[in-house]
């Protein structure tokens, strides 16, 4: 085809998974069209070969005319809509919509959204094993899972489950869930947004057209903006429809009133997790499923996602958590905020990589709170030396180094423990949650979290 007939076509901005997963929906409604992406050779280049109605590609550069006279751009959500190339063609009247759009526009089926700075993945996965548990035929897809544009044009879920980045959001207007939270806000993608409070609107935004709304009662930036009714859950707030409640000293997750699972029974660990599971108790629930036998059985039985405050190891007296999922501030915060204090003796922290302009700051009090020694690696290493006493805390080259250093100190600790207190050492916690993404030294938070486990069962 000529480039004045290529230009007509639709045009695939970006060929990470959701672009590729747009190129092979196109390609089986028979749709032509083009692909353009800033990388010379990004990773789904060779797909293209296999689908004969992508009709061209570029790689690196293209001539502007044709974004600017394309049918509409289908933008992957790495791509900025502030981007030059992007803004020109929206200047020219191009429609410039994500994945989740294009689904929205065709899904007849019914959606659970889920947004959140941390979480997501966790309460996604929840809802939709809560969601099968119950017997209903449902779909988990977005940013966890399939890319929501492989689901099409069959649509033969009754219900999609969707974890949502801010990214996706942004490109997406049409969703409307049948039931939508945003588990949290708190400062992150800083190089991507201007502020804080862009990013914390992105994220309400799942909100405009929800059936149900879900907020967490403990982070009122999860409020809409809006006057809308909504249903909250809570670690802290008796009033919460979903909320903890203690019961003749033992710790209940309770719904509706209904005590649902001692946290004694459960199989993760930490705060943070009762918050998940209340989270999508009420997503399944306003979605109108009833929370049954069968339910309560997969939360006893959940063991939680591989990254995401894991317990690895529990040798010689200590717990060794692989937190690595935790790529910003707000994330390491609710994991520290979660440890019970009476509990362990000794919590040693390992934290840094590439921190995305974050304020980190706000970790000040919380270190001092939680933490006895810190262990900082990666680029940013040196950004966090100024939240803690220069005799607590240590730099470490790389994550065997960061481990060593940890068994180290733990060791010289207990020692000291049981000289001073003539008594056996108490238990102790080490916890990768690095409050910065991974990019600087690891190819993604999957390969930083695996080095750690690596290194803690090869420890001596």
């Amino acid at each position: 085809m000529k480039n004045n007939e290529i230009s007509k076509l639709i045009c695939i901005f970006g060929l990470g998974m959701s672009g590729i997963a747009a190129a092979r929906y196109f390609q089986r409604i028979k749709k032509p069209f083009f692909v353009f992406d800033t990388r010379d050779t990004p990773s789904g280049k060779e797909t293209l070969d296999e689908l004969s109605y992508c009709q061209a590609s570029w790689f690196g550069d293209i001539d502007q005319n044709l974004l600017n006279q394309a049918e509409k751009i289908i933008l992957s959500p790495g791509v900025s809509p502030e981007n030059e190339r992007v803004r020109s063609a929206i200047f020219a009247g191009v429609p410039v919509i994500g994945d989740i759009e294009l689904f929205a526009q065709l899904n007849r089926s019914k959606v659970i959204a889920i947004t959140g700075s941390n979480g997501k993945s966790t309460v996604t996965d929840l809802t939709y094993r809560f969601l099968k548990a119950a017997g209903i035929n449902a779909q988990i897809g977005g940013n966890f899972g399939k890319p929501v544009l492989d689901f099409l044009p069959e649509n033969d879920a009754d219900v999609y489950v969707l974890e949502l980045s801010s990214f996706q959001l942004d490109t997406s207007h049409s969703l409307k869930p049948d039931a939508a939270v945003v588990l949290n806000i708190s400062e992150d993608h800083m190089d991507r947004y201007p502020d804080f409070e862009h990013y914390k609107k992105s994220k309400l935004t799942i909100y405009h057209h929800a059936k149900s709304l879900v907020c967490n009662f403990d982070d009122k930036l999860t409020y809409p903006e809006e006057n809308r009714d909504s249903v909250s859950f809570s670690l802290k707030n008796s009033g919460s429809k979903y909320r903890v409640e203690n019961m003749a000293d033992q710790t209940w997750l309770v719904a509706d009133g209904q005590p649902i699972v001692n946290v004694n029974d459960l199989n993760i660990v930490g705060a943070q997790n009762w918050s998940n599971i209340l989270a999508a108790l009420a997503l399944v629930s306003e979605a109108g499923v009833e929370i049954n036998e069968k339910i309560v059985n997969e939360i006893k039985a959940y063991s939680g996602l591989p990254h995401r405050f894991q317990l690895i190891d529990k040798r010689q007296q200590t717990d060794w958590i692989n937190d690595s999922k935790a790529t910003n501030v707000g994330a390491t915060c609710a994991a520290l905020d979660s440890i019970d204090g009476d509990y362990y003796s000794q919590v040693v922290l390992i934290a840094g990589g590439d921190s995305k302009g974050s304020d980190l700051s706000v970790l000040k009090d919380i270190f001092q709170k939680k933490v006895n020694y810190c262990i900082f690696m990666g680029r940013d290493a040196e950004r966090f030396t100024n939240l803690v006493d220069k005799s607590k805390y240590q730099l470490a080259k790389d994550m065997d180094d960061a481990v060593s250093i940890a068994r180290g100190y733990l060791l010289r600790g207990s020692k000291t423990e049981c000289q001073e207190n003539n008594s056996s050492p108490g238990r102790n916690l080490v916890l990768l949650s690095p409050a910065c993404a991974s990019l600087d030294m690891y190819r993604n938070f999957e390969v930083r979290g695996d080095a750690f486990t690596h290194a803690v069962r090869n420890c001596a």
